[in-house]
């Protein structure tokens, strides 16, 4: 079984690229925190490279940004080339089949605010139909 779930905050803004029959793509870097503490009393991070494909990758980078918190699910793969040296150059990463945002949202719509001119509207008892 090959099944990996991660929840990170994003390195950085998601950038599209696309193939050449037009396929989108991303690849990102997700910030995942350890579960315990270092010798030195500091949570350790591990930086995780992933992949994501398809319309799921526009979406993405539509509304996520550096800092965005996300869960993924999907899949390590490990690919490989030859570089310039022909040495073969392995890489690790997880191919993402879901995500989720996590954050709360952050900015809303001026005229969805609850207050009025800045001032919070008061409401008693008395005024109340219950």
């Amino acid at each position: 079984m090959n099944h990996v779930n991660l929840i990170g905050r994003l390195t950085k803004d998601i950038e599209v690229k696309y193939t050449d029959n037009s396929t989108p793509t991303a690849t990102f870097t997700l910030a995942v925190p350890r579960s315990y503490k270092g010798a030195n009393g500091e949570r350790q991070t591990d930086f995780i490279r992933c992949v994501i494909w398809n319309k799921p990758a526009e979406i993405l980078q539509q509304y996520a940004t550096k800092g965005s918190r996300i869960g993924v699910d999907g899949e390590v793969r490990v690919r490989s080339y030859e570089d310039e040296n022909q040495r073969i150059i392995y890489i690790t990463e997880i191919l993402v089949r879901q995500f989720m945002f996590l954050d709360s949202k952050k900015h809303q719509n001026e005229d969805s605010e609850p207050f009025v001119d800045g001032q919070e509207i008061p409401i008693d008892d008395e005024n109340l139909p219950f």
